[in-house]
């Protein structure tokens, strides 16, 4: 079937809630936080992609995205829907194969909001603004198409494997007679 790969990026931004410091705060706080404010990122990309991994998410992601055929999709399906890759401390790779153009688009931005209250749910109570936000970038969105060598090839491997059986199974009729 004619289907199409979409391929997006996933930008993990680290809001800054402290605009209040003064100066020398701020200076001492760039100096000595940026290996931690490293490590948080690197957690929240981990969390990203065990989040789109996640059957759960998935199905709520591909319902919000209205996606028609969930019914029959399996566990292990929704778990691999997304191919997920944390590319750096602050960058996930996300690709996934869709039917036509329109439902990648709608599954990426379903994906944006998703994940950006998913952050938001991380944050304690005690704070009003999220820590972390997510950006989503415009989805690259090709059509799949296999080479015609590609096709010739495993047309002929599988020809040789058929032939081969019939003529294994005529040999075995002719010797039981």
């Amino acid at each position: 079937p004619r289907n199409y790969i979409v391929s997006t990026t996933v930008n993990i931004v680290r809001l800054n809630l402290n605009k209040n410091l003064d100066d020398n705060k701020k200076e001492f706080e760039n100096d000595f936080s940026s290996f931690y404010r490293a490590q948080a990122d690197d957690k929240v990309a981990d969390s990203i992609v065990a989040w789109l991994k996640s059957p759960s998410i998935v199905s709520d992601i591909l319902t919000k995205s209205n996606r028609k055929d969930l019914s029959n999709m399996s566990i292990e399906d929704l778990s691999a829907m997304y191919g997920v890759n944390k590319i750096s401390a602050q960058v996930v790779d996300v690709r996934f194969k869709v039917l036509n153009s329109q439902d990648g688009t709608k599954q990426v931005d379903a994906i944006n909001k998703k994940i950006n209250k998913l952050l938001k749910q991380m944050t304690p109570e005690s704070s009003t603004n999220s820590w972390f936000r997510v950006s989503v970038q415009k989805p690259v969105i090709r059509f799949n198409e296999k080479s015609p060598l590609f096709i010739f090839l495993m047309s002929l491997v599988l020809g040789f494997f058929v032939s081969f059986c019939v003529v294994v199974f005529i040999n075995y009729l002719k010797e039981e007679e």
